[in-house]
């Protein structure tokens, strides 16, 4: 079956929703309502101002692209498309309440004191970033999402990448402070916008394993087929090479119920190859 172009162009699909995202979202900064909901809660005068907290903030403008094109390179590529969907469903809901439901802040200090680069970039960045369309916050969102995915990818069960998925919780935990450190969002921001991320995922992960019942079918007909022929094997030169067939053939079928009734969830697209790959490769073991 023919891919989709979208299938075929990753990198043009981020591309292309890049510039609509950046788009929309420069309009909602441009044009802010009148009157927007002022989202505070008790906690956020509890929480004290951090000009440090800049790094992690803008650490995540880095992340993001990191983590996409890490998955699009190294992992399977429905590890990559399984961040990637959800990543911009989330991103798209959240502009959607931006524009049907304007929220604003009003917890930033007066002047940020102090001549030195943390301070700078703080002044920087609330001179570009209007205090509007916060809620949910994109920033944690975003940062969930990605730690999500790289609990989820097995490549990174791998000792050498083994790492990468405690230093990203810490950059995830670092960058959800450093929105309510900067007075960027408030803590209904932050739990909203985790919810949303926990939301998603979830509806995703149910809607991965609702594909089992339509290739049910499917793959009852390749394991017949691969049975058949590790039923009725051609004739082979000794003892020994008949009975490295049969070896060759149970390690497969093996392997075939093993990636199915995997504790994670499964590809079924992937699984229905590996299935047909299966039968095929029985002969070249004669």
């Amino acid at each position: 079956m023919k891919r989709s172009w979208l299938a075929r162009h990753p990198v043009g699909f981020m591309a292309l929703y890049s510039i609509f995202y950046l788009s929309v979202f420069h309009y909602l900064e441009a044009n802010v309502p009148l009157r927007s909901i002022l989202v505070h809660c008790r906690l956020d005068d509890l929480i004290p101002f951090c000009k440090y907290a800049v790094i992690p903030y803008f650490a995540w403008f880095v992340w993001i692209p990191f983590t996409l094109f890490y998955l699009l390179w190294k992992a399977p590529r429905e590890d990559f498309w399984r961040l990637c969907l959800p990543l911009f469903s989330g991103m798209t809901i959240a502009l959607a309440c931006y524009a049907v439901l304007p929220t604003a802040l009003d917890l930033r200090p007066y002047w940020v004191p102090g001549s030195d680069i943390f301070a700078q970039t703080v002044r920087f960045l609330y001179r570009t970033d209007t205090a509007t369309n916060v809620c949910p916050s994109i920033h944690v969102f975003n940062s969930v999402t990605l730690l999500l995915a790289y609990y989820r990818s097995r490549i990174f069960d791998a000792p050498r990448r083994r790492w990468m998925r405690p230093a990203a919780a810490v950059l995830c935990v670092s960058i959800v402070c450093s929105t309510v450190l900067l007075k960027q969002h408030s803590c209904i921001d932050v739990a909203l916008g985790a919810l949303l991320a926990l939301a998603l995922d979830s509806a995703f992960t149910a809607l991965e394993r609702s594909q089992l019942p339509q290739v049910r079918g499917e793959h009852k007909i390749l394991f017949s087929a691969a049975w058949d022929d590790l039923k009725c094997p051609p004739r082979c030169s000794g003892h020994n090479s008949r009975k490295n067939y049969f070896y060759f053939g149970f390690q497969k079928v093996c392997g075939l119920f093993g990636s199915l009734f995997s504790r994670e969830s499964p590809s079924w697209e992937s699984f229905l190859v590996q299935l047909e790959n299966c039968r095929f490769s029985l002969r070249p073991q004669l």
